[in-house]
């Protein structure tokens, strides 16, 4: 589905799309783009700047699997740990040496979110219980992200405040999300449970991946339509950010998530029952 939403942007002259369309392909999306902004400071990405996460997400999954297929397996823990300490020093030398504020879409940017994913799996599987560097992600995970995360909003945009900014936001969301995640798995109960668990909801969840990655494309795909159809003005009435803007393009992001789901992916998804996995 990914290139399948690459050859329609392509198509449809997507901004930037085709500009990149080498590295989209490779999933070096984040390089690119890291690239582009150090030659035009803020002006990277364009309707296809989401692609960089799963630019990293997929050069994750190139090399995670070795580490953990061929390193002793005591020192994944510690493997994991390093990983997660390393991300927020990466972002800092790199941005302070090259001004590029978008240091943190690098692979090596990100390993504080990878690393706490892992180690959160860590914390789960019954091989790792008595090993003396993992312990559950309880309450304090909570409380480091919400704190770091209140030092990044409480701080200025500018000068060294901006590279702290840099340094700490990515590093928040990931203790947030990883405490979320390990409370999650633990089954949510309660009114939470039950919203969670509504039939909306967990449909969104079955298209989301779809609606990652059309979300962003769409404004510009169905302005450059509308154009080619001889209705310039059709869309202008949403305006540019706005309410209606919002509520139009969720709307239609969701619908051709879901087409693409039942039509497209869902296909896709079902000829592996066709195979035996043990």
């Amino acid at each position: 589905m990914y290139y399948f939403a690459l050859a329609v942007a392509c198509l449809g002259n997507v901004y930037d799309a085709r500009a990149g369309i080498a590295w989209h392909v490779s999933y070096l999306s984040n390089v690119y783009f890291f690239l582009e902004n150090a030659a035009q400071p803020g002006r990277w990405g364009g309707s296809v700047a989401h692609l960089w996460s799963l630019a990293v997400e997929e050069q994750f999954y190139l090399v995670w699997p070795w580490i953990i297929l061929f390193g002793p397996r005591r020192w994944l823990p510690a493997i994991v740990l390093g990983a997660i300490a390393f991300a927020p020093l990466f972002r800092l030398v790199v941005t302070a040496a090259t001004g590029n504020d978008i240091t943190p879409i690098l692979p090596f940017g990100c390993l504080d979110s990878l690393g706490l994913g892992g180690y959160l799996a860590m914390t789960l599987d019954p091989g790792f219980k008595s090993h003396p560097h993992v312990r559950p992600i309880g309450a304090s995970a909570l409380w480091i992200g919400v704190l770091l995360f209140a030092a990044h909003q409480a701080v200025a945009d500018t000068g060294w405040w901006l590279l702290f900014r840099i340094v700490t936001f990515d590093l928040a969301v990931a203790f947030l999300a990883a405490w979320l995640v390990a409370w999650a798995a633990q089954g949510v109960g309660g009114l939470a449970g039950r919203v969670l668990e509504l039939g909306p909801l967990r449909y969104l969840g079955t298209i989301s991946y779809g609606i990652y990655i059309y979300h962003l494309m769409l404004p510009d795909l169905l302005s450059r339509v509308a154009h080619r159809l001889g209705y310039p003005e059709l869309l202008a009435p949403l305006g540019n950010q706005t309410l209606r803007f919002l509520f139009f393009y969720s709307a239609v992001t969701v619908a051709v998530a879901a087409i693409s789901w039942h039509c497209f992916e869902g296909p896709i998804n079902r000829l592996r029952n066709r195979f035996e996995y043990r």
